[in-house]
């Protein structure tokens, strides 16, 4: 019997594959959808979501504009506006992932629409718009240029950032399945393998690690399992023991000298410190004003870096919000994890790892994309993979 195409599939497509295509650096169409249809069923009963974005943001930024010593007000504006285009595109997305009628289908199509849209990227890469889907660069020192998937967006990371928690759902509905069916999980770890961003591979391997102890006996009670992880651990051995990209690249970040892993963790961190002293520890230096401030930052410490920007969320967060904000988005995250429960599913909690992980190594503090991730995490968008609460 053919399989009818889920109602959603097509929105969810272009959020997940096609949410950056043609248009400028940074932004979604998301971004600029999701106001268009916030304010087109305003009404004075939904008024408390902006009079409680507005009271919050405007306590902060006002003591931002009062003692931070310099500030370029046009970028600060404009980076308040984006803020908000940003905040209300996740509050668009929190209404409608609970809300989606067979989520399970819905992302088993879209594990397909994946996949095929990577084997029409292989066939790109043999013309001259292979650029559409690939990107070509040393990633790190002592190889040549590489080749990696990076779908319609940017960069490899953050396709594979974005598609991740189909990567999760198949792993999660492999576990818990008494029929296991390997293909969903091939058909999307194929993909993440081609775009090799080390970063959220390293992190979902972590995430699925530590969940994994947590419910050890729950989970790992077939034999299947275990030949998965045995096939698992036996490939890593084998591309870890020859020469190659990842072997190479595991060793230059180990020994310090993959200036990709470098940038993306503790010279962002060093540079943010910096930063944020230099103006206000505890406030930041201010929105939209990292990117003007930090290249000197940079260029003090390392001289004639190539990458001189910000390049995690943590390190973000300092920058801009300083001490306080960098609190708040901890606790934020901490709050959200008991208050919602998140230890209740193997899914939701192997997408926290991740994110929570991933943060230190990557993304940006206005990224709707790790928002929306955080939101798999906190809200129960699968209910067949909610633990029972005496199993807790």
């Amino acid at each position: 019997m053919r399989m009818k195409l889920h109602k959603k599939l097509l929105l969810f497509s272009l959020y997940f594959f096609f949410n950056p295509l043609g248009l400028p650096l940074g932004l979604l169409h998301t971004t600029w959808l999701a106001p268009i249809a916030y304010f087109s069923r305003l009404t004075k009963r939904k008024m408390t979501f902006l009079v409680l974005f507005f009271f919050v943001s405007s306590l902060f930024c006002g003591l931002q504009l009062l003692f931070l010593p310099q500030i370029d007000y046009y970028f600060y504006f404009r980076s308040f506006i984006w803020s908000f285009f940003i905040v209300l595109s996740v509050y668009q997305a929190a209404k409608i992932l609970p809300a989606i009628p067979s989520p399970a289908r819905l992302f088993s199509q879209l594990i397909w629409v994946n996949f095929g849209l990577t084997c029409l990227g292989i066939v790109f890469y043999f013309t001259s718009y292979s650029d559409l889907f690939w990107v070509s660069k040393v990633i790190t020192s002592g190889t040549e240029a590489a080749t990696r998937f990076k779908m319609f967006t940017s960069e490899p990371a953050h396709y594979s950032f974005a598609v991740a928690p189909l990567f999760i759902f198949a792993f999660v509905a492999f576990l818990q399945n008494k029929k296991k069916n390997w293909l969903p999980l091939l058909l999307t770890l194929f993909p993440l393998g081609l775009s090799f961003s080390l970063g959220v591979l390293v992190s979902l391997a972590l995430a699925i690690g530590l969940a994994g102890i947590l419910y050890f006996n729950r989970l790992f009670r077939r034999w299947s399992i275990f030949t998965l992880l045995g096939i698992a651990l036996i490939i890593v051995a084998v591309l870890l023991s020859t020469e190659n990209l990842l072997s190479t690249r595991v060793a230059n970040v180990i020994s310090g000298n993959d200036s990709s892993s470098s940038g993306r963790t503790f010279q962002s961190f060093l540079v943010s410190w910096d930063l944020a002293q230099a103006n206000n520890l505890w406030l930041g230096v201010g929105l939209g004003q990292s990117k003007i401030q930090l290249p000197l930052f940079f260029s003090q410490r390392w001289p004639g870096l190539e990458i001189n920007r910000v390049i995690n969320a943590v390190a973000g967060t300092l920058a801009e919000f300083g001490l306080i904000g960098l609190s708040a988005r901890f606790l934020a995250e901490l709050f959200l994890f008991f208050s919602t429960r998140v230890y209740k599913s193997y899914f939701r909690l192997t997408l926290f790892l991740f994110v929570f992980i991933y943060q230190f190594t990557g993304s940006f503090t206005t990224n709707f994309v790790e928002y929306t991730n955080w939101l798999f995490a906190f809200l129960v968008v699968f209910p067949e993979f909610e633990f029972r609460q005496e199993n807790i």
